[in-house]
């Protein structure tokens, strides 16, 4: 019987070895149950030798009974008992050793020397305690199992929660070991969450990340709760903004047992705050410079007016005062062209409704480039839309303004060294699902100086001699006003604008009041 046992056992050892995997549950629960099978009758031959009906061993039947409950639950552990309680009975109910007399002693009833009524009581109660010990088991055992799934479906939910969380989340126990250290921490502060996890904290943040050690440093030490703080990180040389709190992990004693860092990148939210502000700013500016330039525009008219009169009126050999009021007139008329772009400036709002098709618009503004003298000869511009009609939030008026804009200032970049300008007109579809459509303008001049590259959309704001700064100030307030966004890309192989526009029209505004709109 030992043998056999032994030999099922490590067979099955075997079988997990040679083939390098977990059993699976059925297989499992077959090779249990035998071993469970040759415990029992191992069990009744050891009952039946030590003592029949009045055997100590007969513990052993429970403990077998109680294992099954790890693996059958309440209806198999009533299973086994049943079992139990048969190779238990059948050697002293029935005269097993005739049968197999060198396994099994004589144990009848008759033989015994008892009566048959207390031989039957002494086993009824013994089956009664297998029984009772087996519901008490099994029903222990399910509720531990129902009670450790839900456990486990608390944690995995709870954990994926946090994994999946925008927010980075950092926790440190008293002794400053990282417990917990989710997946957007570890891209936020571009460290391996498997390789902080268990390290100190001073190690993984003192040299990298100072500002947020002495956060977490000051919270254990003292208690102090961080809320809604900010700090500054340095990932690849780019300096990010970060929002931080702390809370404390307190013990029945009020103890402190760790502390939890959250924290959020704030580069979109300051982003957002420094567009909200240059919004503001040049929508005052716009007021400013539509006033400016009527009360400078007529009085200027009148001047140049009188210029001219002057000028024919001279005396042919007065060259030097021609000459002087040539420049009254060039300044006059440069003067005249920067209170046409203010206004152009001050004018720029969105009218709801509007919606084009933005690909005829650009083969349009090309044409319009190829006869004016700042695109030379060796500029060429390359554009190959991907599909006949790509349309835009916006009208054809404002889109030819804006790509205007835009081509002038990448011609102005190339110079007279000759270039190519690349433009590209498509759909494009962020991570969250939002479509836009996208309008990139490139050119391969120079680059954008780091020093200045977050002036570029101010007003007024001009590297040229005779610029006015409100070309690309421009383009920002008119997909400002179209709801868009636009970013650049720049380097030693040039710059490229990126322009994203909603793809509908403006509907937040009834019919009536759109045809309002569009009448004034």
């Amino acid at each position: 019987m030992l043998i056999v046992y032994g030999v099922l056992a490590i067979g099955f050892l075997l079988y997990i070895l040679a083939f390098n995997r977990q059993p699976n549950d059925g297989l499992m629960k077959t090779v249990i149950g035998m071993q469970i099978l040759f415990e029992f009758a191992f069990e009744a031959i050891l009952v039946n030798r030590m003592g029949g009906n009045f055997s100590p061993l007969l513990v052993l039947f429970i403990l077998s009974i109680v294992s099954a409950t790890m693996v059958y639950g309440l209806a198999g552990t009533l299973l086994a008992a049943t079992i139990a309680g048969l190779f238990y009975a059948a050697p002293i109910a029935y005269d097993l050793s005739k049968l197999l007399p060198s396994i099994f002693e004589t144990a009848h009833i008759r033989s015994m020397g008892i009566s048959s009524d207390e031989a039957f009581y002494t086993v009824f109660l013994h089956l009664c305690l297998f029984y009772l010990i087996a519901f008490i088991s099994g029903y222990m055992a399910e509720n531990l199992l129902f009670a450790s799934k839900e456990l486990r479906k608390i944690r995995l939910e709870t954990d994926e929660i946090l994994e999946n969380m925008h927010s980075g989340m950092i926790t440190v126990d008293a002794l400053g070991k990282i417990i917990y250290f989710n997946k957007s921490a570890g891209n936020m502060l571009d460290i391996l969450p498997r390789t902080a996890k268990g390290s100190d904290y001073k190690t993984v943040l003192i040299n990298r990340y100072p500002e947020m050690y002495y956060k977490i440093e000051l919270a254990l030490d003292t208690g102090y709760i961080e809320s809604r703080g900010e700090i500054e990180i340095n990932i690849r040389g780019q300096s990010i903004p970060l929002g931080i709190s702390t809370s404390i992990l307190k013990g029945e004693k009020g103890e402190i047992r760790g502390v939890i860092a959250v924290f959020q990148n704030l580069f979109e939210v300051k982003l957002m705050e420094k567009r909200l502000r240059d919004a503001d700013r040049m929508a005052a500016i716009g007021q400013l410079s539509a006033g400016i330039a009527h009360e400078i525009r007529n009085p200027l008219a009148a001047i140049s007016g009188s210029v001219e009169v002057l000028k024919d009126s001279l005396a042919p050999d007065n060259q030097q005062d021609k000459t002087l009021l040539d420049l009254i007139l060039t300044e006059s008329s440069r003067l005249n062209r920067i209170l046409s772009e203010f206004l152009n400036f001050a004018r720029i709002v969105s009218i709801p409704g509007k919606q084009a098709n933005i690909i005829p618009v650009i083969n349009d503004v090309i044409q319009l480039c190829q006869s004016h003298h700042a695109f030379k000869k060796g500029i060429e511009i390359d554009f190959a839309p991907s599909r006949p009609s790509v349309m835009a939030r916006g009208d054809a008026d404002i889109f030819r303004q804006l790509l205007w804009n835009l081509l002038l200032n990448s011609a102005q970049a190339i110079g007279s060294a000759g270039g190519q300008i690349k433009i590209s007109c498509d759909l494009h579809v962020e991570t969250g699902g939002k479509v836009w459509t996208r309008l990139s303008i490139g050119d391969n001049g120079p680059g954008i100086p780091p020093n200045i590259r977050d002036k570029i959309f101010s007003p007024f704001f001009s590297t040229k001699t005779d610029g006015t700064g409100l070309g690309l100030a421009i383009v920002s307030r008119i997909v400002e006003s179209l709801e868009g966004k636009i970013s650049f890309d720049t380097g030693e192989w040039g710059t490229a604008f990126h322009i994203f526009l909603p793809p509908e029209a403006d509907k937040s505004l009834p019919v009536k009041e759109i045809s309002r709109a569009l009448r004034s």
